[in-house]
């Protein structure tokens, strides 16, 4: 491979701008842009779920109704807060369970 000049390493573009870089200020690029590419894809998917199901309630319902209807966020907030919710109720009564005094009937058997 020939010798690279002053004017090759000015032409040079992004690619081989990141292959002349260490290995590990590759990796560090490698997952800023997967963190990147993934809040993306994420973001434009809730997007459009919010927008079909937006859409769909919107069809099935009255005009007074669709108004008041959920979007994406506040369904999973409301979702969240209820299993949160139901499982704060378990752990306390769970708790309460272990907390309480115990007692203890013994019955005798009157099948003999």
């Amino acid at each position: 491979m020939p010798a690279m000049t002053d004017a090759d390493t000015t032409k040079t573009g992004w690619l081989e701008r990141i292959q002349a870089l260490d290995d590990h200020r590759k990796r560090q690029i490698v997952v800023a842009t997967s963190l990147v590419s993934t809040l993306l894809i994420l973001t434009v998917w809730a997007k459009y779920f919010d927008l079909v199901v937006t859409s769909t309630v919107a069809r099935s319902q009255t005009p007074a109704v669709a108004a008041e209807s959920f979007s994406f966020g506040q369904t999973m907030q409301t979702g969240l807060a209820t299993i949160y919710s139901q499982l704060r109720d378990v752990l306390g009564q769970g708790l309460e369970r272990l907390r309480a005094p115990r007692e203890y009937q013994v019955l005798p058997n009157n099948n003999q």
